[in-house]
């Protein structure tokens, strides 16, 4: 064969997907973290302060209607796109009460039409911006990738290495996009209102005391759980219209925390003297300094109802839903002395082993 022959079939070979060419990483928004930075910096208490002294957000804050996505394409395109909440949004999950399953469907689609809006609106191409083949720079691979290139093609034609390789990345880039807060479970978690939470709530301070100084750690563990399984659909719209708002019209879990609104206003009413007044507490709960001492009152709260139950068994027809979930769920690890499984289910007591499970392996 030619030489000439030798490079017109060379050139004819598939080249491997290029960086270059690559789809730009998924879209980020940074108004969250800089939102939730200034609240979090009215928390940092001095030595005569207390958490009485929470300021709100502030009004300007609470005058924004819509929530502003920005990203940033091929280094130099930077866009803008206002995802708005529909009124309408807000009114179809009034309409479907405290069902959390069809609040949870009701959210994805809703979620799922707003993101397609915000994938177009990016992909629109500016007038002025032409793409040339002269304006790409082609990554060049060194002799040991194109070995492993050319090797893999001996198995696998060239349309199914090309889908293999969008397959993989895309996947990954829809679990990031699913569950958001997964790799960066710990900026969801105040340390210094962990150590706090453990110090100024009396009964979780003893039970802390008793297993030697836990306390901070279970928190941890708990919030950074609550990350693990955290929604850019069914979590991340209420908390959006929350910070936004102020409120939420129906009672669903929010913050860092994931707690129900009603059970955040419940513990500020019982615990005022530390998490400040129950009326500004919707709104705090998305903040991560509040969100960990809402923990530490929740544990709080529940070991102060073990050591009833355990004194007095209730009567289980009486008890709320709630509560039976966590009479039989997370009070048999309590009467057998295993305190830290027994706070860790009640967090979540309908969720099975796996939320107990991934809190323990949070712990070690």
């Amino acid at each position: 064969m030619t030489e000439d022959a030798e490079k017109k079939i060379e050139s004819q070979k598939l080249q491997a997907p290029s960086d270059a060419l690559a789809r730009p990483s998924v879209i980020r928004t940074k108004e969250d973290e800089a939102l939730w930075e200034r609240m979090n910096a009215r928390h940092i208490l001095g030595k005569d302060e207390s958490a009485t002294d929470l300021l709100c957000i502030s009004d300007d804050d609470k005058a924004k209607s819509k929530l502003e996505i920005t990203g940033i394409q091929d280094n130099k395109v930077q866009k803008s796109v206002a995802l708005s909440i529909d009124e309408r949004y807000v009114e179809g999950l009034k309409a479907l009460g405290n069902d959390e399953e069809a609040q949870g469907l009701y959210s994805i689609e809703y979620i799922e039409r707003k993101a397609q809006e915000v994938l177009t609106a990016l992909q629109e191409p500016k007038p002025d911006q032409v793409l040339l083949a002269s304006n790409i720079t082609p990554s060049v691979p060194n002799l040991e990738q194109i070995q492993q290139y050319e090797a893999s093609q001996s198995d696998v034609s060239p349309r199914e290495a090309v889908t293999a390789w969008d397959s993989k990345d895309l996947k990954a880039r829809l679990e990031k996009s699913v569950y958001p807060h997964r790799d960066k479970r710990e900026n969801f978690v105040d340390s210094d209102a962990a150590r706090s939470a453990s110090q100024r709530f009396s009964r979780l301070a003893a039970y802390s005391q008793r297993h030697e100084g836990i306390g901070p750690q279970l928190i941890t563990a708990i919030l950074e759980n609550e990350q693990t399984y955290y929604r850019s659909d069914k979590d991340a719209i209420p908390d959006a219209i929350v910070r936004k708002t102020g409120a939420l019209p129906l009672d669903m879990t929010i913050g860092p925390a994931q707690m129900k609104i009603s059970n955040v206003r419940h513990l500020a009413e019982k615990y005022p003297e530390i998490l400040g007044s129950a009326k500004d507490s919707t709104h705090l709960a998305t903040d991560k300094w509040y969100a960990t001492m809402l923990v530490g009152a929740y544990l709080d709260d529940k070991i102060e109802t073990f050591e009833k139950w355990s004194k007095q068994p209730p009567v289980r027809e009486k008890l709320s839903k709630d509560d039976r979930y966590q009479f039989d769920h997370a009070f048999p690890f309590w009467k057998t002395g295993m305190e830290t499984k027994a706070l860790a289910m009640s967090y979540n007591p309908a969720g099975g082993q796996d939320h107990l499970k991934n809190i323990l392996k949070y712990l070690d």
